[in-house]
Protein backbone atom coordinates (compact mmCIF):
# COMPACT_ATOMS: atom_id res chain seq x y z
CA UNK A 1 0.00 0.00 0.00
CA UNK A 2 2.83 2.56 0.48
CA UNK A 3 3.35 2.66 -3.28
CA UNK A 4 -0.24 3.71 -3.80
CA UNK A 5 0.13 6.64 -1.40
CA UNK A 6 3.28 7.80 -3.18
CA UNK A 7 1.57 7.57 -6.56
CA UNK A 8 -1.34 9.63 -5.24
CA UNK A 9 1.08 12.16 -3.80
CA UNK A 10 2.88 12.49 -7.12
CA UNK A 11 -0.43 12.92 -8.91
CA UNK A 12 -1.34 15.74 -6.52
CA UNK A 13 2.02 17.46 -7.03
CA UNK A 14 1.77 17.07 -10.79
CA UNK A 15 -1.61 18.84 -10.77
CA UNK A 16 -0.49 21.57 -8.38
CA UNK A 17 2.17 22.94 -10.75
CA UNK A 18 -0.19 23.92 -13.59
CA UNK A 19 -2.75 25.22 -11.08
CA UNK A 20 -0.12 27.49 -9.53
CA UNK A 21 0.97 28.66 -12.97
CA UNK A 22 -2.63 29.58 -13.87
CA UNK A 23 -3.04 31.38 -10.55
CA UNK A 24 0.11 33.45 -11.25
CA UNK A 25 -1.18 34.35 -14.72
CA UNK A 26 -4.52 35.41 -13.25
CA UNK A 27 -2.79 37.64 -10.69
CA UNK A 28 -0.60 39.19 -13.41
CA UNK A 29 -3.66 39.83 -15.61
CA UNK A 30 -5.56 41.35 -12.70
CA UNK A 31 -2.62 43.63 -11.90
CA UNK A 32 -2.56 44.85 -15.53
CA UNK A 33 -6.29 45.60 -15.42
CA UNK A 34 -5.98 47.47 -12.13
CA UNK A 35 -2.94 49.44 -13.33
CA UNK A 36 -4.38 50.44 -16.70
CA UNK A 37 -4.13 54.07 -17.87
CA UNK A 38 -7.32 56.08 -17.43
CA UNK A 39 -9.06 58.99 -19.13
CA UNK A 40 -11.49 61.27 -17.32
CA UNK A 41 -13.38 64.46 -18.02
CA UNK A 42 -15.52 67.04 -16.33
CA UNK A 43 -18.28 69.20 -17.79
CA UNK A 44 -18.99 72.48 -16.01
CA UNK A 45 -21.82 73.09 -15.36
CA UNK A 46 -23.51 69.72 -15.86
CA UNK A 47 -26.82 71.24 -17.04
CA UNK A 48 -28.29 74.40 -18.50
CA UNK A 49 -30.86 75.88 -20.85
CA UNK A 50 -30.53 75.39 -24.61
CA UNK A 51 -28.61 78.63 -25.16
CA UNK A 52 -26.31 78.11 -22.16
CA UNK A 53 -22.66 77.24 -22.58
CA UNK A 54 -20.40 74.83 -20.71
CA UNK A 55 -16.72 73.95 -20.58
CA UNK A 56 -14.97 70.58 -20.73
CA UNK A 57 -11.68 69.49 -19.15
CA UNK A 58 -9.95 66.18 -19.85
CA UNK A 59 -7.21 64.21 -18.14
CA UNK A 60 -5.15 61.16 -19.05
CA UNK A 61 -3.47 59.37 -16.15
CA UNK A 62 -0.47 57.13 -16.84
CA UNK A 63 -0.51 54.03 -14.59
CA UNK A 64 3.30 53.77 -14.59
CA UNK A 65 4.10 57.47 -14.28
CA UNK A 66 4.81 60.14 -16.85
CA UNK A 67 6.88 58.91 -19.83
CA UNK A 68 10.49 59.34 -18.72
CA UNK A 69 12.44 59.48 -21.97
CA UNK A 70 10.28 61.74 -24.11
CA UNK A 71 6.87 63.37 -23.73
CA UNK A 72 4.16 61.57 -25.66
CA UNK A 73 1.68 63.92 -27.34
CA UNK A 74 -1.96 63.04 -26.76
CA UNK A 75 -4.91 64.56 -28.59
CA UNK A 76 -8.12 65.05 -26.63
CA UNK A 77 -11.23 65.21 -28.85
CA UNK A 78 -14.51 66.21 -27.18
CA UNK A 79 -17.75 65.55 -29.09
CA UNK A 80 -21.35 66.59 -28.43
CA UNK A 81 -23.64 63.52 -28.51
CA UNK A 82 -20.61 61.56 -29.74
CA UNK A 83 -21.07 63.18 -33.15
CA UNK A 84 -17.84 63.86 -35.09
CA UNK A 85 -19.76 66.62 -36.90
CA UNK A 86 -20.43 68.33 -33.55
CA UNK A 87 -16.94 68.83 -32.11
CA UNK A 88 -16.73 70.74 -28.84
CA UNK A 89 -12.95 71.06 -28.69
CA UNK A 90 -9.75 69.34 -29.73
CA UNK A 91 -6.38 69.92 -28.11
CA UNK A 92 -3.00 68.18 -28.25
CA UNK A 93 -0.68 68.25 -25.25
CA UNK A 94 2.11 66.21 -23.71
CA UNK A 95 2.68 68.14 -20.48
CA UNK A 96 2.61 65.52 -17.72
CA UNK A 97 2.57 66.33 -14.00
CA UNK A 98 2.15 63.75 -11.24
CA UNK A 99 1.33 60.98 -13.78
CA UNK A 100 -1.41 63.09 -15.41
CA UNK A 101 -1.81 65.00 -18.67
CA UNK A 102 -4.48 67.68 -18.18
CA UNK A 103 -6.06 69.75 -20.96
CA UNK A 104 -7.23 72.51 -18.67
CA UNK A 105 -10.70 73.94 -19.32
CA UNK A 106 -11.95 74.62 -22.83
CA UNK A 107 -13.46 77.87 -24.00
CA UNK A 108 -17.23 78.03 -23.34
CA UNK A 109 -19.22 75.92 -25.80
CA UNK A 110 -22.92 76.26 -26.61
CA UNK A 111 -24.41 73.45 -28.69
CA UNK A 112 -25.91 74.46 -32.03
CA UNK A 113 -29.65 75.15 -31.87
CA UNK A 114 -30.36 72.09 -34.04
CA UNK A 115 -28.78 69.83 -31.36
CA UNK A 116 -29.80 71.74 -28.24
CA UNK A 117 -32.91 69.73 -27.45
CA UNK A 118 -34.09 69.25 -23.87
CA UNK A 119 -32.79 66.10 -22.17
CA UNK A 120 -29.52 64.30 -21.59
CA UNK A 121 -26.72 64.57 -24.15
CA UNK A 122 -23.65 62.36 -24.20
CA UNK A 123 -20.34 64.19 -24.15
CA UNK A 124 -17.61 61.92 -25.50
CA UNK A 125 -13.88 62.25 -24.89
CA UNK A 126 -11.58 60.35 -27.24
CA UNK A 127 -7.88 60.35 -26.37
CA UNK A 128 -5.70 59.66 -29.42
CA UNK A 129 -2.01 58.82 -29.69
CA UNK A 130 0.35 60.58 -32.10
CA UNK A 131 -0.68 58.18 -34.89
CA UNK A 132 -4.34 59.22 -34.51
CA UNK A 133 -5.40 55.90 -32.92
CA UNK A 134 -7.97 56.12 -30.11
CA UNK A 135 -6.31 54.81 -26.95
CA UNK A 136 -9.06 55.60 -24.44
CA UNK A 137 -12.63 56.90 -24.44
CA UNK A 138 -14.81 58.29 -21.70
CA UNK A 139 -18.33 59.72 -21.60
CA UNK A 140 -20.43 61.88 -19.34
CA UNK A 141 -23.81 63.57 -19.64
CA UNK A 142 -24.76 67.20 -20.11
CA UNK A 143 -28.46 67.91 -19.56
CA UNK A 144 -30.32 70.61 -21.46
CA UNK A 145 -33.25 71.70 -19.35
CA UNK A 146 -36.61 72.74 -20.72
CA UNK A 147 -37.27 76.46 -20.52
CA UNK A 148 -39.41 77.51 -17.57
CA UNK A 149 -43.11 77.97 -18.22
CA UNK A 150 -44.12 81.58 -18.62
CA UNK A 151 -45.74 82.96 -15.51
CA UNK A 152 -49.32 84.10 -15.95
CA UNK A 153 -49.92 87.83 -16.23
CA UNK A 154 -51.40 89.35 -13.11
CA UNK A 155 -55.05 90.19 -13.54
CA UNK A 156 -56.09 93.84 -13.06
Amino acid sequence: MPNVRIARGRDWARRLGPALALACLAVAFFAQVVLADTAAMTVTPTSGLAAASFTVDGTYTWSNGCPALAPIPLTFDFLFDGNPKAPIWSVTTSACTKNTVDTGPSKPYAPPASLATPGGHKIVLNVLDSAGKIVLTNTTTYTIMSPPSPSPSPSP
